[in-house]
């Protein structure tokens, strides 16, 4: 198996409550071996969207049209802003974990002598549906 059930219904969870409270989140999930992660980026004030209109790639594509918008123009500039500060949070916190994760994981390795790594892979959803 490349993936781990419980991972994979805890994420279900997660994502049920990002989607009820309407929040974006990065989320990493893990159990020995294995890895889930979560990325949500499109609650309703956000202007960001997955695409993967293009093969073997996953972009974001930005979109905030205010003829589009119940609210016109304020509604598109409130949507840019609120996607502005969502990015700025997440660059910051997570370059900010990774700063404390690598700083840890080198400490660890010096002083363990490193170990041999549980393998484990990354599936998405779409890979174990299939």
């Amino acid at each position: 198996m490349q993936y781990s059930p419980k991972l994979k219904m805890a994420a279900e969870e997660i994502k049920a409550i990002l989607k009820k409270h309407d929040i974006g989140a990065y989320v990493l999930l893990h159990t020995p071996g294995f890895s889930e992660y979560i990325n949500e980026i499109s609650p309703s004030y956000s202007c960001a969207k997955f695409d993967h209109s293009i093969p073997n790639a996953i972009g974001i594509r930005f979109v905030a049209k205010a003829k589009d918008l119940p609210g016109g123009a304020e509604e598109r500039n409130q949507k840019i802003a609120d996607t502005d500060n969502m990015f700025l949070h997440f660059m910051q916190g997570i370059s900010s974990a990774f700063m404390m994760y690598d700083a840890a994981y080198k400490k660890f390795e010096d002083t363990t002598g490193g170990h041999d790594h549980t393998k484990g892979g990354h599936t998405s959803q779409t890979e174990i549906d299939n």
